[in-house]
């Protein structure tokens, strides 16, 4: 998140990342784990291929898509931002 906000101020970009939290949440409730994206990922690596539940995949997959488009958002408001 850090290199989509650049140097723009938090509040240009705080709705998104405000919505970029819930996401974390929302995996980190799934995986029983911390709220950061090391702890998810830790999460995730620790999870045999074999074990993964179909529904649970699918809220993560889910999950990793909208933060994408979360990421991509905050990077042009901070352009736009930038540009003023």
């Amino acid at each position: 998140m850090r290199e989509a906000q650049g140097d723009a101020p938090a509040s240009a970009t705080a709705a998104m990342t405000a919505e970029l939290r819930t996401k974390l949440d929302l995996a980190a409730t799934q995986l029983g784990c911390a709220a950061t994206p090391e702890a998810i990922a830790d999460a995730i690596v620790a999870v045999d291929a074999r074990d993964w539940d179909v529904s649970k995949l699918q809220v993560l997959r889910d999950v990793g898509l909208e933060m994408g488009g979360l990421l991509r958002s905050i990077e042009s408001a901070a352009a736009a931002w930038s540009s003023r």
